[in-house]
């Protein structure tokens, strides 16, 4: 528990990449939520990440043709091999997550935000930075 910022803090590996965690409890919050998300999440980790980056692959193609107005079609594939291990960070309220993404310079260095939800398949996705 981290007494400055008020959230509980760790790490996950995955890929030998480390990606920090954090659980954000207020007032609102019941932590044990927070914690069972974070479960579902870990225990099977790579299916989990596969299938929020394969939710939002059709997005990012028209997202990057957008974002630097580029004649080259981008191709799922090349989303793919660019952002798929690049997980900066997953913050967790709730059965909510938001994983922020490198974006490998897609977006001019910004970084992707996947909004979701444990519970069911929306999402939101943005450039943030």
């Amino acid at each position: 528990f981290d007494r400055q910022l008020s959230i509980y803090k760790g790490k996950l590996t995955y890929k030998n990449k480390i990606i920090d965690v954090s659980l954000n409890p207020d007032d609102e919050v019941d932590i044990t939520k927070s914690i069972l998300t974070f479960k579902k999440i870990n225990n099977n980790f790579a299916s989990f990440y596969h299938d929020v980056l394969k939710n939002c692959f059709q997005k990012l193609v028209v997202m990057v043709e957008e974002w630097n107005n580029d004649k080259h079609i981008i191709t799922e594939t090349e989303i793919i091999k660019r952002i798929y291990n690049n997980i900066i960070s997953i913050d967790i309220v709730d059965t909510n997550f938001t994983i922020y993404i490198d974006d490998d310079n897609l977006f001019l260095g910004h970084v992707i935000v996947y909004y979701g939800n444990i519970e069911n398949n929306e999402f939101i996705l943005e450039i943030a930075g």
